[in-house]
């Protein structure tokens, strides 16, 4: 069955109109299309985002679409920035949470930073309102900074032990401190 173009629903060709428009200002905020105005398209993408709760992953997949295999390492930074920006500001969809987790732990950028990326997101789930203006790039951005400089209590690093951490068990082999509950018949 072939779809004939008049049979596409008017909202279905206005929805693609408007990603059009955003992949665009993506890649003008990338720097992969010249422009002395980044910042404002990057402002643009990050309203649509808020404006448009229910196509905010293909937002997140357009970014991913970007980064993936880019060989311009300042494109890849400023992607990277984008997408720190996209999730502070707003979240894709529970069902898209632990895909976008995964990508991010698979594709580091290019200082090998993960947590900041999940840090964001985590720091973004808990909190109970959500944006409906985007705030100024430069006070998202110190948001940003201030994960990274100090981290954040959303996130804990892969492979960190929860556990006793007073002095008396600091030198406890995690290893044996696990065997210990399966041993028993508990489950970790």
């Amino acid at each position: 069955w072939m779809l004939i173009k008049k049979d596409i629903p008017d909202e279905v060709k206005e929805m693609t109109k408007m990603l059009k428009k955003q992949f665009k200002n993506l890649q003008y905020a990338m720097g992969d299309k010249k422009s002395k105005k980044a910042e404002k398209f990057t402002q643009e993408y990050l309203q649509f985002g808020v404006d448009n709760p229910g196509i905010r992953n293909e937002l997140y997949y357009q970014i991913i679409k970007q980064l993936t295999e880019n060989p311009d390492p300042e494109s890849v930074k400023k992607g990277y920035d984008v997408l720190a920006l996209c999730l502070r500001t707003f979240l894709p969809s529970d069902d898209f949470v632990d895909y976008l987790v995964m990508w991010i732990r698979t594709h580091p950028d290019l200082n090998d930073e993960v947590t900041l990326y999940t840090s964001a997101l985590h720091q973004k789930q808990f909190e109970e309102e959500e944006t409906k203006q985007v705030p100024a790039l430069s006070n998202l951005r110190k948001d940003i900074r201030a994960l990274k400089e100090e981290g954040s209590r959303f996130s804990i690093p892969i492979g960190a032990f929860t556990g006793p951490s007073n002095e008396k068990h600091q030198s406890i082999d995690v290893r044996k401190f696990n065997q210990q509950f399966v041993t028993r018949g508990n489950l970790l």
